[in-house]
């Protein structure tokens, strides 16, 4: 991902917040990682601020490797790699993402690519990898919460 700047770096819209260098001066600029975002897409969002309204870029070494781990690891079907996240997780990732919907400078892509990443975890996590309560009702109050979160978020940006 990201377009080709020189050998090895590539500049792109997000990074992961591990192992990334970020100057002070820049929290300074755009503000902290949005504590409300605890724990999903913390690092993106914040990324996707700086860019949008202080025009920061963002550069990615090709050539740095990091041992990061995400979730359970990864599974296969029908020749898709699918992420596997704990059920505790899908509560952060579904709350998130619909907090995430209405701000004008989370991309596009990210708002439908990850609907539909989101779509289909809903039904293979639950009956493929289980337990199937725990993770639908992570994911049904991660959407309650959401949506809640979001219309305080929209009453206090209109008034």
């Amino acid at each position: 991902k990201g377009k080709s700047i020189f050998k090895d770096v590539r500049e792109v819209q997000e990074l992961i917040s591990s192992a990334s260098l970020i100057p002070l001066k820049n929290f300074e600029t755009v503000g902290l990682f949005e504590d409300n975002l605890f724990i999903d897409v913390v690092d993106f969002e914040w990324c996707w601020r700086a860019a949008f309204y202080h025009d920061l870029r963002f550069f990615r070494d090709t050539g740095v490797r990091l041992n990061h781990a995400q979730g359970e690891g990864d599974k296969f079907v029908l020749f898709v790699r699918i992420s596997v996240s704990a059920p505790i997780r899908m509560f952060y990732q579904y709350r998130n993402y619909i907090m995430l919907l209405s701000r004008i400078y989370v991309p596009s892509y990210w708002k439908f690519s990850n609907g539909v990443k989101l779509f289909f975890k809903a039904i293979y996590l639950p009956i493929c990898v289980g337990p199937f309560k725990d993770y639908l009702n992570n994911i049904r109050k991660g959407i309650s919460q959401g949506c809640a979160n979001r219309s305080i978020r929209l009453k206090r940006t209109n008034s």
